[in-house]
């Protein structure tokens, strides 16, 4: 009498399965048949997935990217405004001079530090607007009153930061003006036209450029020089000729 009595075993994707002893054998074979068959169609869909598979769309990519930038600028421009109400900035008049393709933010600080005569603060503060455009000190009269609105602008970069902000160069052709020559400072909607009538080199030591008077309306614009160094100052000086809508 045949001896019969299930038998197990593992094919080879681990699955476990019975078959009677006598026909152990054959069933092992076709287990192994079956898992060829399983890998070879495994293959075949790996091979036409990588095949089939989307190429990055580049106008999406772009996209992303602009987007990304974006957000950075966004960034950029809120910690700019944080950093200027710091400093008691505000941007306060619009420069133009023609002659030589400037057309400018002015900015305007407190007069906190002048006020308290805190010459390295008023310092730190000039430099901070000088990234964003021309400043103007903290005394100055309004443009087109009675006396002097002073403005001062970078000839060259003392750093970096001015470097990488696009102003420190601002007023690098300010050497080129000659007497009447027009310079035009916009206040809310209405320009003020000034002359230039003098040109002047002064060392930083003479502060005098920076005293108020009340009896003439002046501008005066004022940065280093040479271009490149600190050695001196160059001082244009301009006095109001008409104001009127533009």
């Amino acid at each position: 009498m045949t001896s019969w009595y299930i038998a197990s075993v593992l094919n080879e994707r681990g699955v476990v399965v019975v078959a009677e002893r006598e026909v152990f054998p054959v069933v092992v074979e076709k287990l192994h048949a079956a898992a060829k068959e399983e890998e070879s169609v495994f293959e075949k869909l790996s091979a036409s997935l990588l095949n089939n598979r989307k190429e990055p769309n580049k106008g999406e990519a772009k996209e992303e990217k602009e987007a990304s930038s974006s957000a950075e600028a966004t960034e950029d421009k809120k910690e700019e405004k944080d950093e200027f109400a710091q400093w008691e900035l505000r941007s306060a008049y619009t420069l133009s001079i023609p002659k030589i393709g400037v057309y400018t933010s002015v900015y305007l600080p407190s007069r906190r530090y002048w006020d308290n005569k805190e010459w390295t603060l008023l310092e730190e503060q000039m430099q901070v607007g000088l990234t964003a455009g021309a400043v103007a000190y903290p005394h100055s009269a309004r443009p087109g009153a009675k006396g002097n609105l002073i403005i001062a602008g970078h000839s060259s970069p003392p750093d970096e930061r001015a470097e990488q902000s696009g102003n420190g160069h601002l007023f690098a052709q300010l050497p080129t003006l000659e007497a009447g020559d027009t310079i035009s400072v916009l206040a809310g909607e209405s320009f003020v036209d000034y002359e230039v009538t003098k040109i002047a080199v002064v060392s930083p030591n003479d502060t005098y450029i920076l005293s108020q008077q009340r009896d003439d309306r002046i501008l005066k614009l004022i940065t280093c020089y040479p271009i490149g160094s600190t050695r001196d100052r160059w001082i244009v000086t301009a006095v109001r000729v008409s104001s009127g809508s533009k």
